[in-house]
């Protein structure tokens, strides 16, 4: 195979493994978190994919495409609240008996009913809305507008989800529900409750871990000895810490 050639597929295959790393980090994010595999999780990146798509043909147009990713990304997100809302939270309000079970046979359902739908309202025909930005090159090999663009935009939203799981309060404390699910019950945070009610209160953090340590824990152990589970319930973790910082 010529070089060139051989080059242009590894570059191709790199942008679209990029672009796939955005499903296997939800797939990941998902399972640490809420402890459940969604194998519907291809569907609803197809479902976004074509809701740009027509949103792209009908309505904004090839040169206003970036008004038509956001809206298809909200779109995809509401739809994702309705069915966490009815067909996956009764799993985690003790309604369902085998939850693993449920959420694999829900999420299965789910991932034929989109990939039917899409069938017919589709066709068995790919479609592409025609290029929204001007092929490029790294380095010496071209590269088309729209992958280009899809690159860069992948790229920019791992940047933004590193920073928020790292810097933020809300991203401490889902690495908290992913590390210590327990720890984070005992302080007193609800992994279950929706994400968007975990407000940042960096200055209740102190009387909020307060109230869910335990007298004995708070209390000064005598000289000489030293209670083992006093000292172990008055350090609080990290995990547990960043949780009830972010209620």
């Amino acid at each position: 195979m010529d070089a060139f050639l051989f080059s242009q597929y590894l570059l191709s295959g790199v942008v679209i493994g990029v672009i796939y790393s955005l499903m296997a980090l939800g797939i990941t994010f998902i399972y640490s978190v809420m402890k459940m595999i969604n194998w519907g999780m291809g569907e609803f990146y197809m479902i976004g994919s074509y809701a740009q798509y027509a949103l792209i043909v009908s309505f904004f147009g090839p040169r206003r495409w970036y008004l038509a990713l956001p809206v298809a990304m909200a779109g995809v997100f509401v739809l994702g609240v309705v069915i966490q809302r009815f067909l996956l939270r009764p799993m985690f309000v003790g309604a369902i008996e085998r939850r693993d079970e449920y959420a694999t046979i829900i999420t299965i359902a789910l991932m034929v009913l989109f990939r039917n739908l899409a069938i017919v309202l589709g066709g068995p025909n790919q479609y592409a809305p025609a290029d929204y930005a001007r092929p490029t090159t790294i380095g010496t090999l071209p590269i088309s507008g729209n992958r280009f663009v899809a690159l860069i935009a992948t790229l920019v939203l791992l940047g933004l989800f590193y920073f928020v799981i790292k810097k933020t309060w809300v991203g401490r404390a889902l690495r908290g529900a992913a590390q210590n699910r327990v720890g984070i019950q005992t302080a007193g945070i609800d992994p279950s409750a929706s994400a968007w009610r975990w407000r940042p209160r960096p200055a209740r953090c102190w009387r909020r871990t307060s109230w869910s340590t335990p007298r004995t824990a708070r209390s000064r152990p005598s000289r000489g000895s030293r209670s083992s589970s006093s000292a172990g319930s008055a350090r609080c973790s990290a995990a547990s810490w960043a949780a009830c910082c972010s209620a």
